[in-house]
């Protein structure tokens, strides 16, 4: 787009003619499919060798690319140059990129280690008046200087994972700017105050990666008028007027993601009703987050709440939106749309930090094609019931995920005969210590994690149950022993006693892989109580664990061996030789792990990984004990060592 390459087609915009051409290029195979990146939510794509070196080759006389141990070549040809910055730093000096005196695109580009930290001249724009491209990017950048503004036919800047803080004003006198990247620009305070100007712009990023909220404090005036914007993933909401909520009226071609930030300064539902979510058909992901931490005074923060439930009531979206996530909601009440059945192409909800919440959630489960439910931080909510689940006849229909963490108050959700739901196959509860049960039929449940929920009820008959994490009391494991002996998989985590039961040891004969992990307690693991068929066997922090069972050796099927951070273990038993299955073994932080049985590895052993474990490595290279095998990869300390 910034080269002038692609031309809006009748009712086509430019960026979907530029998708065309993706397709066209992925068609014909001069583009593969690579990846999706989930943090960016596009896919990528690599180009064949053997195109990329052709490309080069045909432009070699506009194109040039500066990097590590590359001859330095440039040319008044050359037409787009991209330079790696510590090069840039150590070997090209700004003369000589000035003899490139038709500079269409220059790509100065960093990397998270960069140690100088960039500058750029302040003559670049006199220099290389005819720039349509200048990307700046993953470097320790801070500021541009303010001829920046005189690069009248700039399309492009690109200044994504930067330390830059402010922007000059003159950035809003390029008035043919389309695209400006800000995104994981953490430092970034303040917009220039007349970007309203930039009528061409198209896309703005203020995207950031994780939770951060950055250090942006408001949108710059009059925002609203930039009609043409495509991308505002991320809009921080200010008290003035200009700068507002209601900014958003008319920005209806907006794309994909959008964030709306500080709902807490919405101050009526005005303003709320004129943001207009209901038209913005085109976003598919929609977070609406407040802040009320910054009020300390609990009279004021629940004046601030009550003057401000009905906002959120204002804010419904379009039917197409697929993704919606709720933050710091600070209103007792959450709006009956989130549940509306009219939502039909909702498949993600996300509700957090919700405090105030008490008992009445939305109907959700009427939502048609809900997937993906997480509630986190609701420490309000001390019941849920059929309300919640709604009066379909079938609730939930194809929810797939369902998580319930940090929920102090929640005690229980209670369902009648009807609450089945059909389609959950993962179901995580963390830190709920006050849950007791969950009275539904869920028959295609996959996997369970218990983490921090002692009181929750004993495992039921869950017929399609494979996997299990268990990070509880010691109780609710052994109690629901009948049902977890019949899982394929099974994690126990955080057990509080000393040893295993050993009455139970030969009642699970269905377990294929078993991990044990993070007991800080347990001692002994009593010989003959790991499953006989068991092909994987995981066991990680446990530091006070002093033996790994004899029985291990009888194991004819297992085929890889996991030990982690077992402080206090110092041997491993007799007969590792003759475990004719193992293929996978690995050790690491085991510091008092002083040698493996003198019989020598296991026949069929292909990789073998030793990883802090000071003794056992300098006594194993000193017996030279696997540098006889041909067929056996070994990692010391994550190096490869030649056999």
């Amino acid at each position: 787009m910034a080269q002038g390459f692609i031309r809006p087609r009748g009712t086509e915009q430019m960026e979907d003619v530029g998708s065309d051409y993706i397709d066209s290029l992925r068609r014909s195979s001069f583009l593969q499919y690579s990846h999706f990146d989930h943090k960016s939510r596009r896919q990528r794509y690599v180009m064949q060798n053997v195109f990329h070196e052709f490309a080069r080759y045909a432009a070699a006389e506009e194109c040039s690319v500066i990097e590590p141990g590359m001859e330095l070549h440039l040319s008044a040809s050359v037409r787009h140059l991209s330079v790696n910055y510590e090069e840039f730093v150590r070997r090209v000096t700004p003369d000589e990129v000035y003899k490139c005196k038709g500079l269409q695109s220059l790509l100065l580009i960093g990397n998270s280690t960069s140690r100088p930290i960039m500058a750029l001249p302040g003559d670049l724009a006199q220099k290389l008046s005819s720039l349509r491209t200048l990307m700046l990017t993953n470097s320790r950048l801070t500021q541009l200087p303010e001829s920046i503004g005189d690069l009248r036919h700039l399309r492009c800047l690109q200044l994504q994972n930067t330390s830059i803080k402010r922007l000059p004003d003159s950035v809003s006198r390029l008035y043919n700017l389309q695209t400006l990247g800000l995104r994981n620009c953490y430092d970034l305070e303040e917009l220039p105050k007349d970007m309203s100007k930039l009528r061409n712009l198209r896309h703005l990023d203020l995207h950031l990666d994780g939770n951060s909220q950055g250090t942006l404090r408001c949108m710059p005036p009059e925002i609203g008028l930039l009609t043409h914007l495509r991308t505002l993933n991320r809009f921080v909401v200010s008290k003035r007027h200009e700068c507002g909520l209601s900014q958003l009226e008319n920005l209806n071609d907006l794309r994909s993601d959008l964030l709306i930030e500080r709902l807490d300064l919405v101050s009526s539902r005005e303003d709320a009703t004129n943001a207009n979510l209901s038209s913005k058909e085109h976003i598919h992901r929609l977070e609406l987050t407040w802040n009320y931490s910054c009020v300390t005074d609990a009279s004021a923060r629940s004046a601030g709440y009550n003057s401000r439930e009905n906002i959120l009531e204002y804010l419904k979206p379009h039917p197409r939106l697929k993704e919606i996530g709720v933050v710091g909601y600070g209103g007792t009440l959450l709006p009956k749309w989130m549940g509306d059945s009219s939502l039909f192409n909702l498949e993600t909800v996300r509700i957090s930090k919700t405090y105030s919440c008490l008992n009445l959630l939305p109907p959700l489960g009427q939502l048609p094609n809900l997937k993906y439910l997480f509630l986190e931080e609701m420490h309000g909510l001390k019941h849920l019931d059929c309300s919640f689940c709604g009066r379909n006849e079938i609730r939930f229909p194809k929810l797939e995920k369902l998580h319930l963490e940090n929920m102090s108050g929640l005690q229980e959700w209670l369902g009648d005969h009807r609450c089945a739901l059909p389609s959950l196959s993962e179901l995580t509860i963390k830190n709920c210590p006050a849950l007791q049960q969950l009275t539904h039929e869920l028959p295609s449940l996959t996997k369970l994690v218990i983490e921090a929920s002692p009181y929750f009820a004993g495992l039921p008959d869950f017929p399609k149950l494979q996997s299990l994490e268990v990070k509880t009391n010691d109780d609710w494991i052994w109690r629901s022993w009948a049902a977890i002996s019949l899982l394929p998989s099974p994690t126990l985590s955080g057990l509080t006693r000393a040893d295993l039961p050993f009455h139970i040891g030969s009642r699970h004969a269905s377990i294929r892989r078993l991990e044990i992990s993070y007991c800080s307690q347990l001692k002994f693991i009593p010989d003959g109580w790991l499953p006989e068929c068991l092909s994987h066997f995981v066991i990680r922090h446990c530091p006070i664990l002093q033996n790994v069972p004899v029985g291990l050796t009888r194991l004819t099927m297992l085929e890889d061996l996991e030990i982690e951070n077992c402080e206090q273990l110092e041997h491993l038993p007799v007969g590792l030789r003759n475990m004719n299955s193992l293929a996978h073994l690995e050790i690491s932080d085991c510091p008092a792990l002083s040698w493996l049985p003198s019989d020598g590895l296991p026949r069929k052993l292909q990789f073998l990984s030793i990883s802090n474990c000071p003794e056992l490595i300098q006594k194993l290279q000193r017996q030279d004990l696997f540098t006889r095998r041909q067929d056996l990869q070994v990692w010391i300390n994550g190096e490869h060592v030649v056999t």
